[in-house]
């Protein structure tokens, strides 16, 4: 059995990896206590697949685009659409206390700001 990490993007298609290449991305071990909590696992008929929520993706495209110098368009558009798509569905009190955590909240209230929430 393959164990894969998926991300769920805002433009509703599936990334799937296998779990060996998230070696090579940072890690946002501060989030991790909140991640095993609320991904989902699917059965795949290669094995399981963990999803993760959209809260714990645009927390670690945060933490991407923060420890990379905060230049990549990519990662900020990226968080923008996830708020943007999502709207009152995402978990603000979670992602603010995360973001807490992880040092991120500027970038947090950054991104809520730019949207006017």
């Amino acid at each position: 059995m393959r164990n894969c990490v998926c991300a769920l993007p805002y433009n509703g298609s599936v990334r799937i990896w296998p779990s060996e290449s998230t070696l090579t991305r940072p890690r946002c071990s501060i989030t991790e206590h909140g991640r095993s909590a609320r991904r989902r696992i699917a059965s795949t008929e290669d094995g399981f697949a963990n999803f993760h929520s959209h809260e714990d993706i645009l927390l670690q495209k945060l933490l991407w685009y923060h420890t990379g110098g905060e230049v990549s368009d990519r990662q900020w558009r990226d968080v923008l659409a996830i708020v943007i798509k999502q709207g009152s569905r995402l978990d603000l009190d979670y992602l603010r206390t995360t973001a807490a955590e992880a040092g991120l909240t500027a970038l947090l209230t950054r991104l809520l700001g730019a949207l006017g929430q």
